[in-house]
């Protein structure tokens, strides 16, 4: 059994955090935390934690000397009104998007954009193998769509719903309903007690892979698949888009999901992102501006919704621990996201997903969005919504 105080996982930087990550789940969670108490009590002197070394000391010198992931005190955040929607820059903004990520045409994998039904993994294979590809199966490319089919700004407002805490008492369910095309991922809660707050219309849903274990264990039984697709129906007839081609680890699961809905008889909502879509996603990002490694999903919807729609809204995507005033989780709803460890001490699960996070950097995307709001290309929602 391995134990480790907060103190040290929240100092552990670079390759090291990736592998604190990968030994979480063996740790004992109420020894660490409680480790963390007496830690806190000691010595104070060395809590700053620290992000990887490529980007610490960038991010500290043009976030106000904040760490990574951590940011300025959102209470004195400096934020423009939003000036309305400018549609000359939105379409210039659409234009780039489109140019450089493909998006038209390789939004996700069809069988016009991957004719010899083999794909190159854009994250390489398994360490010391290089470059790698995965073949798809007869069965699965017969069911994949000829083609995207895809039109730019073909809807007129669209909202893209991360999962931020900030959204909890913020009223805003029937504004988002209110869209002509809403954009979701990971199998968030909606409707019902959460209707008030984040509302019930998906049309898009992105599925990281890795939920396909922690939340269905791979479809192991029945039981699983009928879990499955019991969750899935309650988004609707939204298209489900997932990623099989970034990690060879990822290839297996994300076919089998498709096989489960295709058994279920609802092979036409499933989709798999095309890996040079994602490569232009990411590149279209750098040439914004952005450091870190590579953009979050909540940057490759806002990509995808602004090819897709006139007026884009984004909400949930406060990337803060307090809101006015009040700590909020990492989510609006309580589910594990680490694994399947459930944290009572949210504030450390906060610390594990953003401060050593190899490849996120929440913080810096906010600033990059916030400037996107604050010309008129999209708008960014905080706080309550209007009646």
């Amino acid at each position: 059994m391995t134990f480790v105080s907060r103190r040290a996982l929240l100092m552990a930087g670079g390759i090291m955090s990736s592998l604190v990550l990968l030994t979480l789940d063996r740790m004992n969670i109420d020894d660490l935390l409680n480790r963390d108490a007496r830690a806190q009590k000691s010595d104070h002197s060395d809590d700053t934690p620290v992000g990887t070394p490529d980007h610490a000391s960038t991010e500290q010198e043009q976030h106000g000397g904040q760490e990574r992931g951590q940011g300025r005190d959102p209470e004195e955040f400096p934020r423009n009104s939003f000036p309305g929607f400018d549609v000359e820059k939105i379409d210039d903004f659409r234009f780039k998007i489109i140019a450089t990520s493909g998006a038209l045409k390789k939004m996700y994998v069809t069988k016009s954009n991957i004719p010899d039904r083999s794909v190159r993994l854009t994250g390489g294979g398994r360490r010391g193998k290089g470059v790698q590809t995965a073949d798809i199966p007869p069965a699965i490319y017969d069911s994949l769509p000829l083609g995207t089919f895809e039109h730019k700004a073909q809807y007129p407002a669209c909202s893209v719903v991360g999962n931020a805490g900030s959204l909890i008492d913020s009223g805003c369910g029937r504004q988002i309903d209110s869209s002509d095309y809403v954009i979701r991922c990971n199998f968030p809660p909606v409707g019902g007690e959460y209707a008030k707050d984040v509302g019930k219309k998906t049309d898009f849903l992105s599925v990281n892979p890795s939920l396909f274990h922690t939340l269905y264990q791979n479809f192991k039984n029945s039981t699983y698949k009928e879990k499955f697709i019991s969750d899935v129906k309650e988004y609707g007839l939204s298209m489900l888009y997932t990623h099989p081609y970034r990690l060879a680890k990822h290839v297996k699961s994300c076919y089998r999901a498709h096989e489960v809905l295709s058994e279920a008889g609802m092979a036409d909502l499933s989709r798999f992102s095309h890996p040079k879509f994602l490569e232009g996603v990411t590149e279209f990002w750098k040439n914004q501006g952005l450091q870190e490694p590579r953009p979050s999903t909540g940057l490759l919807l806002t990509a995808i919704a602004i090819a897709k729609c006139k007026e884009v809204t984004l909400y949930g995507f406060w990337p803060f621990p307090t809101y006015n005033g009040q700590e909020r989780a990492f989510h609006y709803f309580d589910r594990p996201v680490i694994w399947n460890m459930q944290f009572e001490d949210k504030s450390l699960e906060r610390a594990l997903l953003t401060q050593m996070n190899p490849f996120h950097n929440l913080t810096e995307e906010f600033h990059v969005l916030n400037g996107l709001h604050e010309k008129g290309v999209l708008k960014l929602q905080i706080g309550t919504c209007g009646d």
